[in-house]
């Protein structure tokens, strides 16, 4: 929503996810959560998993960080970032029968195309599955390009609305599309609507604990500038010097990774990216105007920002 463009650096997370209490997407919280687990001394392999929707949305691409864990012979799935109810404990990897977290079932199935498929059922539901992945381990660099489309491509499902999801003992809450919904046991217990600004500000930090931006970006359904956004690509893609870890595969080779000279496929992944929100630039306005625009829209924010405080404060107030 702000176009940023998302770190995936373990220092740059850490920061953002534990210390200032935005959230994430699948990449950065189970980013986060292997660095956790790698650093405790587990062995813990990624995979590139594809979530799996009704024939009519097609394939999609690969665009979640699927997590492994090797442990006295078994390996586990772990998962921490999901955006609806997913595992809430480790499922051993296998084909066997229902495994049960304690609110849904589910099982895994493999595929010719799929390779490994996670099922999962609600009480009083039909199993239906929920992504695919295959075996092939993926690096921490290698999360980076999809990353960059949730960030900033037009497709993307995470740059247009807020979202949110928190698990409960017994319940399920998520906020999608301005709407608070509840659930319980798979279905829906009660659903209600959040006004866009302070209300989803506020929402967002009683409910799930996240602090909306400083920025005050939260305040408005605008989408940020696409020329914003493409030059902070740019940026990112052109001045960047990856500082790239040797990392080893479970067989145990090592692995150097070269340096960005030999990712051009990214760069011009990135440039063509930037082709396509350059065409959404008013072209038409001079220097002048976009200028003029951005005062206003900076002058439109900082007054957002202090209806915000006035109303938090008010809020806190009336709690005391």
């Amino acid at each position: 929503l702000r176009g940023a463009i998302t770190s995936l650096e373990h220092g740059a997370l850490f920061e953002k996810i534990v210390e200032k209490r935005r959230g994430g997407l699948c990449f950065e919280l189970n980013g986060l959560f292997c660095w956790l687990l790698c650093s405790l001394g587990y062995q813990v392999t990624s995979y590139a998993g594809r979530f799996i929707y009704p024939s009519e949305a097609g394939i999609q691409m690969r665009r979640h960080r699927v997590l492994v864990v090797t442990l006295e012979g078994k390996r586990y799935l772990t998962e921490t970032g999901m955006n609806s109810e997913g595992p809430r404990a480790p499922l051993v990897l296998a084909e066997s029968e229902a495994q049960w977290d304690g609110v849904t079932e589910y099982r895994f199935s493999r595929d010719a195309f799929w390779g490994w498929v996670l099922w999962k059922r609600s009480p009083g539901g039909a199993w239906r599955r929920l992504y695919g992945f295959t075996e092939e381990p993926q690096l921490d660099i290698d999360f980076i390009m999809p990353s960059l489309f949730c960030d900033v491509h037009p497709m993307s499902p995470f740059n247009k609305t807020v979202r949110a999801s928190i698990f409960l003992p017994d319940a399920h809450l998520s906020l999608r599309d301005s709407k608070l919904t509840w659930y319980r046991k798979g279905a829906v217990a009660r659903a209600r609507s959040v006004a866009p600004g302070a209300e989803t500000a506020q929402v967002l930090w009683d409910v799930f604990g996240l602090r909306a931006p400083e920025d005050g970006s939260m305040l408005t359904h605008q989408q940020p500038r696409g020329g914003g956004r493409v030059r902070q690509a740019d940026a990112l893609l052109r001045g960047a010097r990856f500082q790239l870890p040797q990392q080893r595969f479970p067989n145990g080779h090592k692995v150097l990774l070269r340096q960005r000279t030999e990712y051009q496929h990214l760069v011009q992944a990135a440039q063509q990216l930037g082709a396509e929100m350059l065409a959404h630039l008013p072209h038409h306005l001079g220097p002048r105007a976009l200028a003029r625009r951005a005062r206003a829209e900076a002058q439109r924010r900082a007054l957002a920002r202090q209806v915000l405080r006035a109303q938090i404060g008010r809020q806190d107030h009336q709690r005391v």
